[in-house]
């Protein structure tokens, strides 16, 4: 067991710490705690610990003056310290006396453990001889502190030129990479479920034979950045890495990504396409723009910040008649992540939570019906009026007998499937000719009739005219 000293001048920090933890779960043990500097020193000295919590603020002496005293003494061991304000200019300073991490209060049990797992690896790993913040390193990246930045990297003995690069990585997960042994890299903490990486002198189509292999069950996936020579790029490439990270939400499976690029005319084209129908309430519309958004998804055309603009605009469009009740805009994408974990989820999301918005009469009678297994199959012809069905394929998708099926759809719709499906169609034909220009042969094949002449046929009984006398009385043109 590794032995932990607590040294804090609130009590009920030390004893949040010492119960809110499993600390024999990560190898530790905590073997004593002290109120201000003084007596810590005494028992740093006493107990000679592998891991040190302190204060910065507190009697008797402050956490660096602590720190500087204890590490004449306790060279190897590692500092953390907790602190209620962001004191940059503590933890710089801090840097110098080479601390291990630096905590802000309120931190939460997770981070805590997570330092842990990072703090034993550290102290088990003979090979590992890096020294540095990874809160000052990740805060001079965001800032582009280019001094900063070349210090720690200097210190650790690391100096990209051309030959040899730096490739910054972004793990998904709660727990950090572990690298093979001799793969020199720094690591740092990007929230709390990401870890950033800069891996140095090796190139990016051989990140993958620098980490372990079994680490799939804590990490959910790893993206990429570019390479970088310059230390001014590091902050772009680790951007990049990011959005890479979330390849698992497309994918659903461990990986290391690369960030796509973007297909700008395809996702501006699937964004008018999602506006026109959101704009004219085209439900049918919306459900097949949204499904090739799926599509588009799977295949890799677009990136996590993409579906964080499709989200966000959908719920725009729509939310001013739904008085936002149903649908949120996300700040930013890592939150559009965390709740739905997945592309689909968040695609069927969309589906389900505008159907309000496109009320109208079919939706109105779909609420009517109570037989859950006729709701499925009436919400489905809705869904998919553009393509073939059939009583046959019905019956088959929804495992019923067709005849059955047929009696219990006439007697909670109150009229038979073929009538439904038809009625449906040429409504949603009616709607078109109204409301758009499409050619009336182009109309006939977007509602499921694959013969314009036929398409003619059934218009002109539920309508009594023909679709193009419709369009102009529609218009008012006589």
């Amino acid at each position: 067991m590794y032995k932990v000293v607590i040294i804090d001048d609130e009590k009920w920090i030390i004893e949040g710490l010492k119960t809110g933890v499993d600390w024999n779960k990560y190898g530790f043990e905590v073997v004593g705690d002290a109120e201000n500097g003084i007596k810590g020193l005494e028992i740093l000295e006493s107990y000679k610990p592998e891991l040190v919590f302190t204060d910065i603020r507190m009697p008797g002496f402050n956490g660096l003056e602590l720190i500087k005293k204890a590490k004449e003494k306790l060279p190897d061991s590692l500092f953390v310290i907790l602190s209620g304000y962001a004191e940059f200019a503590y933890a710089q300073k801090a840097i110098s006396y080479g601390i291990f991490d630096y905590c802000l209060k309120p931190f939460e049990i997770d981070d805590i453990t997570e330092l842990l797992d990072r703090a034993s690896l550290r102290l088990s790993s003979k090979n590992n001889t890096q020294t540095y913040n990874p809160f000052i390193l990740y805060e001079a990246i965001c800032t582009k502190d280019i001094d900063n930045i070349r210090s720690i990297l200097l210190t650790n003995e690391i100096i990209p030129d051309n030959k040899r690069s730096i490739t910054p990585l972004v793990s998904l997960g709660k727990n950090v990479l572990e690298f093979v042994n001799g793969t020199k890299h720094i690591s740092f903490k990007i929230n709390t479920d990401k870890y950033g990486y800069l891996v140095y002198g090796q190139s990016p189509h051989n990140i993958s034979e620098c980490l372990l292999t079994n680490q799939k069950a804590n990490i959910k996936s790893i993206g990429l950045g570019f390479a970088v020579s310059e230390l001014s790029e590091i902050e772009t490439s680790l951007e990049t890495a990011s959005i890479a990270s979330y390849g698992v939400f497309f994918s659903g499976k461990f990986g290391i990504y690369k960030n796509s690029s973007l297909e700008e005319a395809y996702m501006n084209t699937l964004l008018s396409d999602i506006s026109d129908s959101l704009k004219r309430k085209d439900r049918l519309h919306f459900i097949n723009s949204i499904e090739t958004l799926r599509i588009a998804f799977h295949e890799g055309y677009f990136n996590i910040k993409t579906a964080y603009i499709f989200f966000n605009l959908i719920t725009y469009l729509s939310c001013s008649d739904i008085l936002s009740k149903h649908l949120s805009i996300f700040d930013d994408y890592e939150d559009l992540y965390k709740q739905f974990n997945d592309v689909n989820a968040m695609i069927d999301y969309l589906k389900e939570n505008t159907l309000t918005y496109f009320s109208d009469k079919n939706n109105d009678k779909y609420s009517l019906v109570e037989h859950g297994k006729i709701k499925e199959i009436l919400k489905h012809i809705n869904e998919n009026l553009t393509k073939d069905i059939s009583v046959t394929t019905l019956a088959s998708k929804f495992y019923i007998n067709p005849n059955y099926m047929c009696s219990l759809f006439k007697k909670e719709v109150g009229e038979t499937i073929i009538e439904y499906i038809s009625k449906r169609r040429i409504d949603y034909a009616c709607k078109l000719l109204h409301e758009t220009e499409l050619p009336i042969s182009d109309i006939s094949e977007k509602c499921g009739f694959h013969d314009y002449f036929y398409f003619t046929k059934v218009f002109k009984k539920f309508n009594h005219t023909t679709p193009s006398i419709y369009r102009n009385k529609a218009r008012g043109i006589v």
